[in-house]
This record gives C-alpha cells, structure tokens and sequence, in this order.
C-alpha cells in the first residue's frame, strides 16, 4: 500500500469517527414541561453528537388522555427514526421504555400504550432541522386498544378491522391484543350508516394500515397492530459488548409485543450464558441480534427436516453467519460429494444452532 493511500484512508476515518460517536439514550421516565402534550425525541433521550440532535424536534406521541402516563419502547423510537428519514449507520439508539408524565398530572391511572407517530403521518413531513409552522395545524394521532376477538363479531369499524387482522395472521391460541392508532379513536365505534374499511397494505412489522369509509365516504386511516403476551427478558443494568450475560443481569417479564417477534424473543432464553456483540443500557429489550452469532461461516450444523411420522437430519456446512431466528444458506455436506456440486439450501436457526427448512 503506497503512503498516499495510507494518508487517504486514514484521514477518511477520521472524517466518519464524529458520525460514528453519535448516540441517542432514552431515559426510564421523563415529566413534560409546561402544559405540553405532544412528545419529541429530545424530551425523552439524551442526544449525544451534531447528527443525533438534529433529529431533536422528531414528534414520537401524544399524551392523548388527560393526566394519564404514556409508554414509548425503543421498538417505537426507532420506527419513527427510520420512517423520518434518518440514517442509523450515523448514531447508536440505546435503553429501554420511557414512561412519559404530564407536567400537572397525578398519573393515577396506569401508562397507556404509546401513541407513535405512524409512517402514514411522516409522508410529507419535513426532517427535524426544518422548521415546520403547519404542524401544530395537522391532526395528532389516538390510540385504541381491545380484544379482537371480542368485536370480531360487531358490525363495526373494529370488528372489520380486527376481521381482517386475525385473518391474516392465521391461529394463535394465546392472548391477543388489536391495537390501533389513527386521528380519531371515535372512528373504531361507527356502526350508524355503511361503515367499510379498505385494506391499503401490510408492513414488515405485520401491521395493517386500513381505510375508514361511511357510505362510502372516507373517514381517515388506521395503522393496526396484533399483539400477544409473552416473557421477555429485560437488561436490569448496563451491558458491555464481550460481557456474557448472567440470569442475573436480566429481568424476566410478560410483555405485549408484536406477532413477528414471538420467535425472535423466544429465542433469548437459551442465549443466557452467551456474550454480546453490542452493548446494551439498563432496561433494553433484549434480543438475538445483540448476541454474539450461534453460527459461523464454514461451522458445520444439523439440518432437520421431517413430516408425519418421520423425521431425519442432513449434515450441512454453514454458508453464513447466523443468530436464532434468522435465516441462511447452507450447503450439504455429504461424504464422496464435491463442494461445488453439494445442494445449497436455505435453513432457519434454532436457539442451539440446530436449523430446520425455510419455508
């Protein structure tokens, strides 16, 4: 390597360090100042760094009722990041979920879900730098949620929406939560004239996002989400990406979370004891992806495949480095079979680095 080129890499490095130290820190709970009710990013994270305090002025939520708290989880601050347009390769977003109070409020109820800023409203929305004075013009988003399964039947905005829901996420024995957010949680209840909605669309998560019609006349748009209870598994103090986690250092706790993460969650048990690839502030959600990988390229693992009454493993060879959860390609290893003529296949990983067939 020639001494210009050394110069040249190491003043680019130089150029991305600052970007790479940004980090965003939410806090465990904040109070609003004022008579405030709409939540940014600045009130509920510590903004370290040029690029993550641009994103200061971000709407997150709104205290919707009252004197009541409102939850926001880092699973929320980081879709309204994304959906805003920032670039994550710039700052670290760590912590865990923020219960935010009002400035006057007695807070005798219990936290309501968070109240997110959806994608819908971000279409349009100019980046936090930009001063924006029609904002306090544009409607705030509400919240609702309920047992889908209770309205299922109800001609009514709800019982279509929760129809539809838990029609496309097929069966699921455990509990369930519909939760909703859209300009008027009023909407939900129209039952009077031809109430309809329109599907316009699924998001990775396995959100919905759905058109409210009265006779045909549009009344808004729903963002839905099918929610279920399941045990997680919370930081109780700060990690250090090396450090192996101990039963110790995390809490275990029911949780509703989305229907996509169930595996991913599932997944952590058997990771304690693991070391971690990141490090994690106290009270994070942990998940397989801040692990150290089960599988590495060129490790050698069981593939199991099987169906009724029978069952049977193939020895492969990893192609890819992999968590529980994720998906891979392997290739078969089978003895007297080059490697260029071994069959590749896509496998899904288990908590043990054990894999079945993708579907």
């Amino acid at each position: 390597m020639t001494g210009r080129t050394i110069i040249t890499c190491c003043l680019l490095l130089a150029a991305a360090a600052p970007a790479l130290g940004d980090e965003i820190i939410l806090k465990r709970s904040v109070r609003l100042r004022n008579d405030a009710t709409t939540v940014s990013l600045a009130d509920v994270a510590r903004l370290e760094g040029e690029h993550a305090r641009k994103w200061a002025d971000l709407e997150l939520g709104t205290l919707v009722d009252g004197d009541r708290p409102l939850e926001l989880t880092i699973e929320d601050v980081r879709r309204a990041l994304v959906a805003a347009g920032a670039n994550r390769a710039r700052f670290d977003l760590s912590g865990g979920t923020v219960v935010v109070r009002p400035a006057n409020g007695t807070a005798s109820g219990g936290p309501l879900a968070c109240t997110p800023l959806s994608l819908a409203k971000l279409e349009g929305r100019p980046t936090a730098e930009v001063v924006d004075p029609e904002r306090s013009r544009r409607p705030r988003l509400q919240q609702a949620t309920l047992d889908p399964r209770a309205v299922l039947t109800e001609d009514s905005v709800r019982g279509m929406i929760a129809e539809r829901m838990l029609s496309a996420a097929g069966r699921s024995d455990g509990p369930l939560r519909l939760r909703v957010e859209l300009p008027d949680a009023t909407i939900l209840n129209l039952q009077g004239g031809l109430p309809s909605v329109e599907p316009l669309g699924t998001q990775a998560d396995g959100s919905g996002t759905f058109r409210i019609l009265l006779d045909g006349v549009p009344q808004g748009t729903a963002t839905a989400h099918l929610e279920t209870k399941v045990l997680v598994h919370r930081a109780r103090h700060e990690l250090k990406r090396g450090d192996t986690v101990d039963v110790d250092d995390v809490s275990v706790l029911t949780e509703w979370v989305g229907l996509d993460r169930i595996a991913a969650l599932d997944a952590v048990g058997p990771l304690i004891g693991s070391r971690l690839e990141t490090r994690i502030e106290s009270r994070t959600l942990l998940e397989p992806r801040h692990f150290v990988p089960v599988v590495n390229r060129n490790d050698r693992i069981k593939v199991r495949s099987g169906g009724s009454g029978w069952s049977m493993e193939l020895d492969c060879i990893a192609l890819e480095d992999g968590r529980p959860g994720d998906t891979i390609e392997v290739r078969s290893d089978i003895p007297d079979v080059p490697a260029r003529k071994a069959r590749t296949i896509r496998v899904v990983l288990g908590p043990t680095g054990r894999a079945t067939l993708a579907n």
